[in-house]
């Protein structure tokens, strides 16, 4: 067998002058910590914009589909009217200002069954609702809405003509 010779490694000492003195602000890397705080806030300030513009989104909305909500009604209210005039002439439909409890239940005539059910939908979409509905003999009709938003009355009136 051969013999195989290792040649030792040997590390030379590392020697450190008194004198030198390393500079690190050429070779600074990283950020700062004012840096860092002054992004944080700014990163703050932005996401509290959003958050008060996406909160106001959600009110407007809501306004917005709560008078939809209003005006799908007070349309369903006048398309029953028209296709019963004669019954809307008479003043079968006629109610001053009330709520679905103020109802008497509905009776056997279409006007009964047409405001009953339209006065239960009022009451299952608008808090607090409340409506009259006022028609002459001339097919005239005045129609009154009120509802709670917001701890606000809101009223939508339409006058139309049959």
């Amino acid at each position: 067998m051969p013999l195989i010779y290792v040649k030792p490694v040997v590390k030379p000492n590392l020697i450190v002058e008194a004198n030198t003195s390393i500079s690190h602000s050429k070779h600074q890397q990283g950020f700062s910590l004012i840096e860092v705080m002054i992004s944080l806030v700014l990163i703050s300030i932005g996401l509290m914009s959003m958050t008060s513009l996406q909160s106001r989104s959600v009110n407007i909305s809501t306004v917005a589909y709560t008078e939809t909500q209003s005006t799908l009604l007070i349309q369903e209210i006048v398309e029953l009217l028209r296709a019963n005039k004669v019954a809307a002439a008479s003043g079968a439909y006629n109610i001053s200002l009330s709520s679905l409890s103020d109802l008497p239940a509905a009776g056997s005539s279409i006007a009964e069954v047409d405001r009953y059910n339209w006065f239960n939908n009022l009451d299952s979409t608008l808090t607090g609702a409340k409506a009259s509905i006022n028609c002459d003999a001339d097919s005239r009709c005045a129609l009154e809405l009120q509802y709670e938003f917001s701890g606000a009355l809101q009223t939508q009136s339409l006058a139309v003509i049959l």
